[in-house]
């Protein structure tokens, strides 16, 4: 393992602690100080805890492969596409935590638009997972010699994440499944288990 670059991705994402602490939304308490209508504050969100404490030691553990990538640009490329799509999904949604903000607009007297952008921990959180989502990439489909242990932990890391930072957290939230997050899970798994096989 790396430990350099586990330790990068882990500051990185420990950044997105700062910057919802800084807009005052890190915290149930600070919500209620700062008047935001969320119902989830940053601290409660799994797949920020995720983010900092598993997939750093799990991009230190890929990037040992890194010179058989010559490279990267298929990889970026898809990274940027499939991050793009989840966090427009995401925004799409609508604001459920930290990472969002609405901004309101009346366009007539009685219409009001919502628009839900990125906070600054959002922004963080969206080239933090282009980051990782890069080396995912190359890992899964440009490495050649992979160490058999070094795939199976970094499957296993990679659907826990997935699993945590969907599936759970929409239970936890909205106490019920998320047909969205039940099929991102499963395919996710699927897609790591044909890649075990």
């Amino acid at each position: 393992m790396n430990i350099s670059v586990a330790v990068i991705f882990f500051a990185f994402a420990a950044s997105m602690f700062v910057a919802s602490y800084l807009r005052g939304d890190l915290t149930m308490s600070q919500i209620h100080r700062r008047h935001y209508g969320q119902k989830h504050s940053g601290i409660s969100h799994l797949g920020v805890w995720s983010d900092i404490l598993i997939l750093p030691w799990m991009c230190g553990i890929i990037w040992t492969y890194y010179d058989q990538w010559a490279n990267y640009w298929p990889a970026t490329l898809v990274a940027l596409f499939a991050n793009h799509l989840m966090h427009s999904l995401w925004l799409a949604n609508g604001p459920a935590d930290h990472n969002i903000r609405v901004s309101q607009t009346i366009v007539a007297e009685s219409t009001v638009n919502h628009e839900y952008r990125l906070t600054k921990a959002g922004w963080i959180h969206y080239f933090y997972m282009l980051a990782v989502m890069i080396l995912i990439i190359q890992f899964y489909f440009n490495t050649e010699h992979i160490n058999p242990l070094h795939l199976g932990l970094v499957s296993v890391i990679l659907g826990l994440h997935i699993t945590l930072g969907t599936l759970v957290l929409n239970l936890i939230r909205q106490k019920k499944v998320d047909m969205i997050a039940l099929l991102t899970t499963l395919v996710v798994w699927a897609i790591l288990a044909l890649r075990l096989a």
